[in-house]
């Protein structure tokens, strides 16, 4: 997610419009990151409000989103079209903040003061880290449009697949599955 949050930051969009639109750059610039930033705003805002109070159905909804976002984020990265970079960098702007905010309220709500200790540390070194990569990352391989779609598809596929389904493990009461029943 950081991956997508940092790239769409403003070092893809500058990218893309210094290749593709050089004489319009600034304006577009401009314009994709106040927009870009109302769509974050709306992710954040919105990811308060439950998917549904079923555990299966929480992971699924948020796996498809993460499925999503890689597609959208390796679509984005071949694309030519001012139109088609356009929705998807909302999408990825609105979608990447929706989940990293799910993410952050979950931990605070459901972990202990050590553990949300930890889960702050983790998250500001990995914020770091894709701050430094990627924008070296996109500075030297930027042309590498498909390759770049591809190994991105990739990551957030096998990221997605490995560490979402038990990230709500938690929420299950001792001794109980999703599946199980009250009597």
């Amino acid at each position: 997610l950081y991956i997508i949050s940092i790239a769409t930051l403003n070092i893809l969009p500058q990218l893309f419009f210094a290749e593709y639109y050089p004489a319009q750059k600034e304006v577009y610039l401009s314009l994709a990151l106040i927009a870009g930033t109302l769509a974050s705003i709306a992710g954040i805002h919105l990811s308060y409000r439950t998917v549904s109070n079923n555990l299966q159905t929480k992971n699924n909804v948020l796996l498809a989103i993460c499925l999503m976002m890689g597609a959208a984020f390796s679509v984005l990265l071949v694309s030519k079209s001012l139109l088609v970079f356009s929705v998807l960098f909302l999408y990825l702007k609105y979608s990447s903040n929706y989940l990293l905010n799910t993410f952050d309220t979950y931990c605070v709500q459901n972990d202990s003061a050590k553990t949300r200790s930890h889960h702050v540390l983790i998250n500001a070194l990995t914020q770091l880290c894709v701050l430094i990569a990627i924008p070296l990352y996109f500075g030297l391989f930027y042309e590498e449009a498909v390759f770049n779609a591809m190994l991105f598809s990739v990551l957030f596929i096998t990221i997605a697949s490995i560490s979402l389904p038990p990230l709500f493990a938690l929420d299950k009461p001792e001794g109980k599955t999703h599946q199980d029943k009250p009597t």
